[in-house]
This record gives structure tokens, sequence and C-alpha cells, in this order.
């Protein structure tokens, strides 16, 4: 489990962090002194042109759009 810093739309500095589980993986971060989460099915996210091993080796590339339900790369 890595924990990264990143900016969010609203160019708050929030904390990623991308823990694998058997059917996808689990992305929580931290706005504001407040937890979320959200699950993506590895189809999801193969659907979504992520590379999973890379995600979980450098999620600080990567950051969550969660209005769209979404990993998008910051590179």
């Amino acid at each position: 489990m890595r924990i990264y810093p990143f900016i969010n739309e609203e160019d708050h500095v929030c904390r990623l962090r991308v823990v694998r589980s058997q059917n996808g993986i689990q992305v929580f971060w931290t706005e504001e002194e407040q937890e979320f989460h959200n699950f993506f099915p590895y189809a999801e996210l193969v659907n979504m042109r992520i590379n999973v091993l890379d995600l979980l080796q450098n999620p600080k590339f990567y950051r969550i759009n969660a209005k769209k339900h979404a990993i998008e790369s910051s590179v």
C-alpha cells in the first residue's frame, strides 16, 4: 500500500492510496481530512486503458475523478 499526494480538480492536495483485491482495485483518497473510496473492477480499468500494474506500482502518476467514477493518468 502506497500513499502519494496529488492535486484534485479543486486544487486541494489529496492523498491517494491503492489496494489490490481479488476482483479489482480499491482506491482511497483524503480531501480536507475526510477519507473517500471507490472500487474499480479489473475489466473496468482495462476499458479505461489503465495499466493496472503501473497503477499499483506508481499511483502518484494517476488521479481519481470521483464524479465520473474514473481513474486518469496525470502524466
